[in-house]
């Protein structure tokens, strides 16, 4: 489990670090004070691990470029993740995975010079081929640098699965890449019959009289349809909610995330609707024990979260996050001390007025 992150030099972040993350941790905070940037990070720092997002059909390093926007690749925009573009100091990001500390640099290479290394004692390290790189990209065995039984120490092959499940769910994915999502999950989803999940979580919110979930052919494209007891209709005639929720689910279960990072799951969706959308992924997350980090502006978001977390005893935690001239400042709330400001009419996502 991830227990801390620490960032610097990224994005509007100088320096900043969270501290004490639980199983399930709630980012708040007013616009354009670095919550989205937080997410970006960790996903970024996963590219160490696995460089290609097959939901999404590019490589990271693109996509945290690309989701601002839309504007360049890594290889021509990068420069703009860096704070105040100045590169030549490195990007860091320091993650706490367990008991141990992981040092992870962002340097101004191409892509293919592996621009993202695992700091390791003095050297700088490929976590894929386990290889130390030296020069301009160029890598030799990690076994000739440290000894073989003294490498088993740093459990890389454990940092390496911890960074390979992180998943990142973000309004873009949910709009641009429906087509991807529904390809790349399906079969894994229907293997198991999970599909009857989630006809079970539509049938509670968006469509009563739900039956199936099915992937037929509407001309020469497929598409992820839903069975009535009266007619078939592609989940993209759903409501903007309602579809969020089957394509949300059908990402979790496929891919079975060790850390999931969602930004504003409340975008299109009734309270209601988002209270069944949360539940099912808390759910989710204490059954198969992944931890959850997510960003919101929603005051109902927040209420769902503290009251499903209660029922189900999890752990979770909310941070608020303001930043001064770069630096992060953040203030932790327990659910029970959350509930305190709310029944003082405190609004949680207002705390930068008290």
């Amino acid at each position: 489990m991830l227990k801390s992150i620490t960032i610097s030099n990224f994005r509007g972040i100088k320096k900043g670090s969270i501290d004490n993350l639980s199983q399930i941790t709630i980012l708040i905070g007013r616009n354009c004070v670095g919550k989205s940037s937080i997410l970006e990070a960790l996903y970024l720092v996963s590219a160490c691990a696995s460089e290609h997002d097959p939901l999404r059909g590019m490589d990271k390093l693109d996509y945290v470029i690309y989701r601002r926007g839309g504007r360049g690749d890594w290889n021509g925009n990068r420069y703009v993740l860096w704070y105040q573009q100045s590169v030549e100091e490195p990007i860091k990001v320091s993650l706490k995975i367990r008991d141990r500390l992981y040092e992870f640099h962002v340097v101004d290479e191409f892509k293919h010079n592996y621009p993202i290394r695992l700091k390791l004692n003095d050297d700088f390290i490929d976590l894929v081929s386990q290889s130390r790189i030296y020069g301009r990209g160029r890598v030799e065995a990690l076994s000739k640098v440290i000894e073989k039984e003294k490498l088993k120490t740093y459990d890389l092959d454990g940092v390496k699965k911890f960074l390979k499940g992180v998943v990142f769910i973000d309004d873009r994915l949910l709009m641009g890449y429906v087509d991807r999502i529904e390809k790349n999950t399906w079969r894994s989803v229907t293997a198991k019959r999970l599909d009857k999940i989630i006809v079970k979580l539509i049938k509670e919110e968006f469509e009563s009289e739900s039956e199936n979930l099915t992937y037929i052919p509407y001309g020469q494209h497929y598409a992820l349809s839903l069975q009535t007891s009266r007619t078939t209709f592609r989940i993209d005639e759903l409501g903007d909610g309602a579809r969020y929720a089957v394509l949300s689910s059908l990402i979790i279960l496929a891919y079975r995330p060790s850390l999931l990072l969602i930004e504003e799951p409340e975008l299109h969706m009734h309270p209601r609707g988002l209270y069944v959308l949360l539940k099912f992924i808390l759910k989710l997350s204490k059954e198969r024990k992944f931890q959850v980090i997510m960003t919101t502006h929603s005051i109902e978001a927040a209420l769902i979260i503290g009251k499903v977390c209660k029922e189900l005893g999890m752990d979770a935690s909310f941070k608020f996050i303001e930043r001064e001239e770069g630096i992060l400042k953040v203030r932790d709330f327990t659910i029970e001390e959350a509930d305190i400001l709310r029944k003082l009419g405190i609004d949680l996502r207002l705390l930068d007025m008290f």
